[in-house]
C-alpha cells in the first residue's frame, strides 16, 4: 500500500504560474483579466470535496484583515524574518508583530 503526500506549496511555488511567487501579492487574483489554470492554486482544496465552507473563511478574513489595516499600524518585531518550509511555508520565529492602534 502506498501513499501519495500532494502539497500545494509546490505548486503555489511554481514561478511557471506564478510570477515572483515569493512575494506576498494578493492583488495576483484580483481582476477579470488574471486567469489561471485549474487546480493551479489550491488553498481549500477542489472538486467534488472543495471545502463548504471556502467563502466564508474567505469573506471572515478579508473582514478581519481590513479591521486590522484600516485601525492599526504594524511593525514587524523580527525584521528579514526567514521563511521555513518544512512541508508548507510559515515564518520561522512565528512572524511576531506589534499592533498600533491608529487615533481617529
Amino acid at each position: 500500500m502506498s501513499q501519495v503526500f500532494w502539497v500545494a506549496t509546490v505548486t503555489h511555488m511554481d514561478k511557471n504560474i506564478f510570477p515572483d511567487p515569493e512575494r506576498f501579492d494578493p492583488s495576483r487574483f484580483m481582476g477579470q483579466s488574471k486567469s489561471f489554470l485549474p487546480f493551479s492554486y489550491i488553498p481549500f482544496t477542489a472538486g467534488p470535496h472543495v471545502c463548504p465552507g471556502n467563502e466564508f473563511a474567505r469573506i471572515e478574513v478579508l473582514l478581519i484583515l481590513h479591521h486590522l489595516i484600516i485601525n492599526y499600524r504594524w511593525s514587524e518585531m523580527v525584521p528579514d524574518e526567514p521563511i521555513t518550509r518544512n512541508p508548507l511555508p510559515y515564518p520561522a520565529k512565528g512572524l511576531p508583530i506589534k499592533l498600533h492602534r491608529l487615533e481617529k
